[in-house]
């Protein structure tokens, strides 16, 4: 009787130790695609995006010389994006709508992972640790950047300068977002350790209980 308390009570101390088991940073990365209004180089897309906690942030657009300097040769999403489209600007705002404000940008970033072709106008926007919280990234052609910017200060509301141009080249943009969350995903194997734990507990509950029925019917 007293061995079967003492196996019960160490497996329940090992369930709860592995329940414990410590989060895993994970990169949780998507990719988009698509154009701008082909008659309006002052045409912005917008992406809103939340953090639960702190994270790197990295940036990355193809829409100028493709994906050829990528990993492997394409984007997150695993696709080849041809080069052709325009030379792009990206602008990160802290918060949602008018009143976001204005954190950083690029216009040309690394090559690689972006493609000289002819020149390095693909944006890298790499931000080592980024506050949790709501974000804006903007992106539009280069020539049309935010007057937050061009002030040194100021909020998504404030508008764009309006002197975008595509430069004879498409209205097609690619942009992979990279983010590595440290406090969200469980480590591999905790859930199904845990499952084995409280199976066995259970098990073992079970056969106390018979083991007590038993005793009971013997008396």
């Amino acid at each position: 009787m007293a061995n079967r308390h003492a196996l019960l009570a160490c497996l329940l101390l090992m369930t709860v130790a592995v329940a414990a088991a410590p989060l895993s940073a994970q990169p949780i990365s998507r990719s988009f695609a698509g154009s701008l209004a082909v008659d309006e180089p002052n045409d912005v897309r917008l992406i809103e995006f939340t953090l639960g906690s702190t994270a790197s942030f990295n940036a990355q657009t193809w829409s100028f010389g493709g994906s050829g300097s990528a990993p492997g040769g394409v984007n997150a999403a695993g696709a080849v994006i041809t080069d052709g489209g325009f030379d792009t600007y990206l602008s990160l705002f802290s918060g949602f709508g008018p009143s976001a404000v204005f954190l950083t940008s690029n216009d040309d970033g690394l090559c690689p992972p972006g493609t000289a072709s002819p020149t390095c106008a693909d944006s890298t926007l790499n931000i080592a640790s980024l506050a949790a919280g709501d974000y804006t990234l903007a992106l539009t052609t280069f020539g049309n950047i935010s007057f937050a910017e061009n002030l040194g200060t100021g909020t998504l509301g404030d508008g764009f300068v309006g002197f975008g141009n595509f430069d004879g080249r498409g209205a097609q943009y690619a942009l992979d977002i990279e983010t590595d969350f440290a406090s969200a995903v469980p480590a591999p194997g905790v859930f199904l350790l845990l499952a084995i734990g409280v199976a066995g507990a259970v098990l073992l509950r079970r056969l106390y209980g018979a083991a007590q029925h038993d005793a009971k019917q013997v008396v």
